[in-house]
């Protein structure tokens, strides 16, 4: 039966239980009991085409975990496969394995496939603990992020989730009750990740969900170290190491600023988020909100979306926005007062250094994008997607993009999408 049908469940839960009846997280007595042991298989993969006419040399992309690529129309952004392999043990105890096919980095290495590999105990009906590679379970879509038959969009809104780790290699424990009509459930959970490429360590977090009547509201606070800079990051910190030593001492308080800013290595960074999905009749709502705080600044990522399903179509908008109100760095002008002293040619490469890192210390997070498209669910399993961005960068705002400059700029992406489920 088509879920659009009169009479048929609302669209969310028809949709995202059919998809995540496939892909369960934590094991459940009742499932097991009803199933019994045994191994189920069972996938997820999108087929994408996305065009952006953006900016000269910037590149779009859906992760920061993603190459970085000119091109202006790729068929790599979306597109995906994945495959689940449940083993329920006994009624209480399950093992978890998902693998996630996508372009990656090059730095990549290949255990980063593994999206998910736990075992889960459940003692009793409303308590749950797993250990090993988990989903991290603070946001909205930590379930089905790179699931797309599961939620409206082509893909999650960009200016929230493409910095953020999408699993921990830890434990976590669930405690779940029941007030009233509603359904509360507290997570804790600890353990070690990865963000863009950072290691992060010591990461701790909860998350408390409340669900009643179509409504679904869902905190969350996290606290983990990065454990070390990036390559890049170390290499400009060890030139302004050098810089340091020249005598003079207004260059050598600017190349402290520089690299102060620069160091992000042992540092806390917190997490706090807030978010929502609201089901009535024809009518979606979702929204999200986090504040991301580090030694050097914050940084605030947020969107709204509203969708309306009409028999097997589904109209949707969004608005999504991440800003950091960091105050930028002055641009060093090194090489005139260098020359003098050690050469017109090495205070040329001075000069570049400083510029350098007075970009990348700059460079943050700074866009609005607006969207609307449609969705047509032309199978019980199967989705088509077409979706229209226009994206507002501000100056210094080009994080998320591949091969970004400090200019301001603006970009619209076409992006055509079929996902499906199996």
């Amino acid at each position: 039966m088509n879920p659009h049908q009169s009479g048929s469940p609302t669209f969310s839960v028809a949709v995202i239980g059919a998809a995540m009846g496939l892909f369960t997280g934590t094991c459940t007595a009742q499932q097991s009991e009803a199933e019994g042991s045994g191994i189920r298989i069972s996938g997820f993969g999108t087929l994408g085409l996305a065009h952006a006419d953006a900016p000269a040399g910037w590149g779009f992309l859906r992760s920061l975990e993603q190459p970085a690529s000119a091109r202006s129309t790729r068929a790599d952004i979306d597109s995906r496969l994945g495959v689940q392999l449940n083993y329920v043990a006994t009624a209480q105890v399950e093992g978890v394995a998902q693998l996630l096919a996508t372009r990656r980095l090059p730095s990549a290495v290949t255990s980063d496939a593994v999206e998910w590999a736990f075992a889960a105990y459940r003692p009793t009906a409303d308590l749950a603990f797993r250990a090993g590679r988990l989903n991290l379970d603070q946001f909205v879509m930590s379930d089905y992020r790179n699931v797309g038959f599961a939620y409206l969009y082509a893909r999650p809104p960009v200016e929230y989730y493409a910095t953020i780790p999408s699993n921990l290699d830890g434990a976590d424990v669930t405690r779940t009750w029941d007030v009233g009509d509603a359904r509360w459930r507290a997570k804790g959970f600890a353990g070690r990740s990865k963000s863009v490429g950072m290691p992060l360590t010591k990461v701790l977090g909860l998350a408390l969900t409340r669900e009643s009547d179509g409504l679904v509201l869902r905190a969350g606070w996290s606290r983990a170290n990065i454990a070390r800079n990036s390559d890049g990051i170390t290499a400009l910190r060890e030139g302004l190491d050098q810089v340091l030593a020249l005598p003079i001492s207004s260059i050598s308080a600017e190349a402290t600023a520089l690299q102060s800013a620069l160091d992000l290595a042992a540092t806390p960074l917190t997490y706090a988020t807030l978010g929502m999905t609201y089901e009535r009749g024809e009518w979606h709502t979702a929204a999200e909100l986090t504040r991301m705080s580090f030694r050097n600044g914050t940084i605030m990522a947020g969107y709204a979306g509203i969708g309306r399903h009409v028999g097997a179509f589904t109209w949707f908008g969004m608005v999504s926005r991440a800003s950091d109100a960091t105050p930028a760095l002055a641009t060093p002008a090194w090489g005139a007062q260098l020359a003098p002293a050690i050469g017109p040619a090495a205070a040329q490469q001075v000069q570049v250094l400083g510029a350098t890192a007075a970009f990348v210390a700059n460079l943050s997070s700074r866009q609005t994008t607006l969207s609307v498209g449609g969705r047509w669910d032309i199978h019980p399993r199967m989705a088509l997607k077409a979706q229209w961005d226009h994206v507002k960068v501000d100056a210094n705002g080009a994080l998320l993009w591949a091969n970004p400059t400090g200019d301001a700029g603006r970009a619209n992406i076409t992006s055509v999408v079929l996902d499906y489920v199996f």
